[in-house]
């Protein structure tokens, strides 16, 4: 049996239209049958596969006839919906010519009508439509030349619905399929190097998740070009650590396709560790020996005073951040743990005054035992014994 693509179908309703699709393919092949009517099959093939492997063609008919008419349940390849569907095309602009009800077999009263079938009966049997719209998943094999011309645009389109052109070869000419591979191990080889797994959340709050991409320290690479990405947007990348690396987009450039390179974004991008870092430096300059002391105190350097005050202990360091995180997650025991996270927060309160010395003393105490977690930071927390 063909399957029938209706949600949860009762086996005696996907026999019965088996048995009607029988009645249908053997009023189709009534030509062939008798008088061996070569056009009967070469009208539901593509005109190059009919041309030069005739035996296939006719395999894949005797096939679709053995199908209807056992037990099991088959799913089609894409020559035969090909087949199938062109049958059924054909089958219906003749309706309107003769009357079916010399090839079907009588409706007899059985209701299979349930929430199942979604109320489907015997009655929809009479109308062709019924199978052109529930033999196949979708009619893709009936349009294929026309996604291989979209795949020659775009290699991605693949990915996108979810589809295997190489089980398409037997639909088109051998140079549009030979074309189509040479292009497919070019995008292979450029998707490849899209590696690593980002984040991109967009100012309008969107956020779009495990997008392929390729991260150097200044730029991005992403292979999916039907993002909207804009100066601005956020990415970040989880790293191996555990920890999370943050980068804003400040130059958004979308390539389109060229040759066999698929079209792509390339991003310029900084680090907010990076912009965290400049913006301190623009309060803290490590050349100056001019000592801030107070809240609400600073330096202005050939400038007016126009900004508000704002307390350098609320600044939010992501250095500091971080090193939480890291603690957050490690395997620490959980008193220690709480000791060191207390410590940390001390430390940045200090930043910018004379206790961060000391805080900085009982950190290093705290977290002693665990040096191999913290070193990565200690250069950044060191800078700001001068401050």
């Amino acid at each position: 049996m063909i399957k029938i693509y209706i949600d949860t179908i009762e086996r005696a309703f996907l026999k019965e239209a088996n048995n009607e699709l029988n009645d249908l393919l053997n009023h189709y092949f009534l030509p062939f049958d008798e008088e061996e009517e070569e056009y009967i099959i070469s009208d539901i093939f593509p005109k190059h596969l009919y041309r030069t492997n005739k035996e296939k063609c006719i395999n894949t008919v005797f096939e679709l006839r053995e199908y209807v008419i056992d037990l099991s349940i088959h799913t089609l390849t894409p020559l035969h919906e090909y087949a199938l569907l062109n049958i059924l095309y054909i089958l219906k602009e003749l309706e309107s010519d003769y009357n079916r009800d010399n090839v079907k077999k009588e409706i007899n009263n059985y209701d299979f009508e349930s929430v199942e079938n979604y109320r489907f009966t015997l009655e929809d049997f009479k109308d062709i439509g019924f199978f052109i719209d529930h033999c196949f998943q979708d009619h893709d094999s009936y349009y294929v030349s026309e996604i291989f011309e979209v795949f020659f645009k775009d290699p991605s389109i693949e990915d996108y619905i979810s589809i295997n052109l190489e089980e398409y070869e037997d639909l088109v000419t051998e140079d549009i399929f030979q074309k189509y591979k040479k292009i497919k191990v070019s995008y292979k080889m450029f998707k490849n190097l899209m590696k690593d797994k980002v984040t991109l959340e967009k100012q309008n709050g969107e956020i779009i998740t495990n997008i392929q991409s390729n991260v150097k320290e200044n730029e991005i690479f992403i292979v999916d070009s039907s993002l909207k990405i804009k100066e601005g947007d956020r990415i970040t990348r989880s790293l191996p650590n555990g920890l999370k690396e943050g980068y804003i987009v400040t130059n958004s450039i979308r390539y389109g396709k060229k040759f066999s390179i698929p079209a792509h974004y390339e991003l310029r991008v900084r680090k907010e560790t990076a912009i965290e870092h400049e913006r301190f430096q623009t309060i803290i300059n490590d050349n100056s020996t001019t000592n801030i002391t107070g809240d609400y105190n600073r330096v202005n350097k050939h400038s007016t005073d126009n900004s508000t005050n704002t307390s350098i202990k609320e600044t939010e360091f992501i250095i500091f951040n971080q090193l939480k995180e890291i603690i957050e997650e490690s395997d620490i025991s959980v008193t220690e743990k709480d000791k060191i996270i207390s410590n940390i927060n001390e430390l940045k309160e200090s930043v910018g005054t004379s206790n961060y010395q000391s805080k900085y003393q009982n950190f290093i105490a705290s977290a002693a035992n665990h040096m191999t977690i913290i070193a990565p930071f200690i250069p950044e927390l060191t800078k700001l014994l001068g401050v």
